[in-house]
């Protein structure tokens, strides 16, 4: 298990920023996190990072005004995808539509669906194994 996951969460709601804080607090969770509200913000936020500051993972909400998750996906395959091969990419929602599901599928760089209000046992069931396979040396 890694010692502390760099995690880029990017979501428009002040709520679910604070949820998704208050989890890694009380929980007491491996997680440097870092909230963009949108995903310009978060592109600009990578644009200026160093390869060895890349997050290990981004967690984006589907449904945003401007640019949705996954158009930020699709920007996001464009400009640091390829550089960085090893940072995981989830979309997440509240809403569970078969057409985001299925487009998280399709998409070549999404690693899943997760589903939203996210707890304890999504990060540690389906997040941080994901990410221990792929951070392993």
């Amino acid at each position: 298990m890694n010692n502390l996951y760099n995690i880029l969460f990017v979501d428009d709601t002040e709520s679910n920023i604070f949820h998704i804080n208050s989890i890694i607090e009380l929980d007491h969770l491996p997680i440097s996190p870092s909230f963009k509200q949108n995903p310009a913000e978060a592109l600009e936020y990578l644009r200026q990072l160093k390869k060895e500051d890349f997050p290990d993972c981004i967690i984006s909400d589907i449904h945003m005004p401007l640019l949705d998750g996954f158009e930020f996906a699709d920007q996001y395959m464009i400009e640091f995808h390829l550089q960085n091969p090893e940072t995981l990419f989830f979309i997440a929602s509240s809403s569970y539509q078969p057409s985001d599901i299925e487009k998280v599928e399709r998409h070549p760089c999404i690693e899943a669906f997760l589903e939203k209000p996210m707890d304890k046992q999504i990060f540690e069931k389906h997040l941080f194994p994901v990410l221990d396979m792929v951070l392993a040396p």
